[in-house]
């Protein structure tokens, strides 16, 4: 009900922690050299004072504009949120992920790791960029090691124009493997022209394709625009997320969310990494969330200025 009347909570429930934007690989509809952020690693001294200033969040996600396990303190970093009470994920391309990094970040309490993939066969095939035989050999020795247990293993993948069947393969292939989860990204248009994807009609084709698909496979796949989570909240969801935060008027994203940048400054979005509405360092987290910048850039009128032509959660029809 809060969602769908855009009812804002009285602090975050989640932060996502820009640990490093540095990345080992260049993914075309990676947004990153657009956004202007620092490739550079977050300091851990500064991350901790970070982590001890989320009075209230329960969720980090340990995921900047590049790959968290370049960080030489990832493992560290993981730990120490644990330490504090967070449940701790990342998103990662897997390539860097070797079996004896996957039982470190095991053992040190990982909650949830997101690998993102694009295909399940060999590079010759077509694939974008992503190192697939090494993605694929890692996430399998992954899920060897875990054995079903934490941390939970996401498979994502980003639907593009005509790529629909490849996506079909990754959920049958993430079933075998004992992957807890596929989730599909829609595509962001804003930089790069040259990529395309399917248009709204096509993708809800898609997503009633990828809801028979998970069925068949025993697996959970979500879009989340139109589709999350199991059993009858899955039913439910489908039905309000057209009308979630009041009709689409709002962003999904940032309704409990706040994104933290190198330097300890919050922002609304991953998608704004530098527009601060405040720094973690300067000031604790309940009065950024309930100041006069951030209450300002919640009003429709100006959030659609401040985030320009940005659909990836668009609710409703997109251009």
């Amino acid at each position: 009900m809060r969602r769908l009347l855009y009812l804002v909570p009285s602090r975050p429930e989640m932060a996502q922690i820009e640990v490093t934007n540095r990345c080992n690989i260049n993914c075309p509809m990676c947004q990153r050299l657009f956004l202007g952020v620092r490739l550079e690693d977050m300091d851990f001294s500064l991350y901790r004072k970070v982590i001890d200033r989320l009075d209230g969040i329960s969720e980090v996600t340990l995921t900047g504009w590049g790959e968290p396990l370049l960080h030489p303190k990832i493992v560290e970093m993981v730990k120490y949120a644990k330490e504090k009470g967070k449940w701790v994920s990342l998103t990662s391309n897997g390539s860097l992920l070797t079996e004896n990094l996957a039982k470190q970040l095991t053992q040190a309490g990982l909650d949830s790791i997101s690998i993102s993939i694009d295909d399940i066969k060999a590079p010759q095939t077509g694939t974008l960029v992503h190192p697939i035989t090494t993605q694929i050999e890692n996430i399998e020795n992954l899920m060897r090691i875990i054995q079903r247990k934490k941390p939970e293993a996401i498979i994502q993948a980003t639907l593009h124009r005509g790529k629909e069947d490849r996506i079909v393969e990754i959920i049958e292939w993430a079933a075998e493997i004992g992957a807890d989860m596929v989730n599909v990204n829609r595509l962001d248009m804003r930089f790069n022209k040259e990529l395309k994807r399917p248009n709204l009609a096509q993708e809800k084709e898609f997503v009633r394709r990828l809801d028979d698909v998970g069925k068949k496979y025993r697996i959970q796949t979500e879009f989340r625009v139109h589709i999350a989570f199991p059993g009858l909240a899955r039913r439910i969801y489908q039905i309000l997320a057209p009308l979630m935060h009041r009709g689409g008027r709002h962003c999904l994203r940032v309704f409990d969310y706040v994104y933290i940048n190198l330097v300890g400054e919050v922002t609304p979005c991953c998608a704004l990494p530098l527009w601060s509405v405040g720094n973690l360092l300067e000031e604790d987290l309940q009065t950024i969330w309930r100041s006069e910048k951030f209450n300002k850039f919640r009003q429709h009128e100006f959030q659609r200025k401040t985030c320009g032509k940005c659909d990836v959660l668009e609710v409703r029809q997109y251009s």
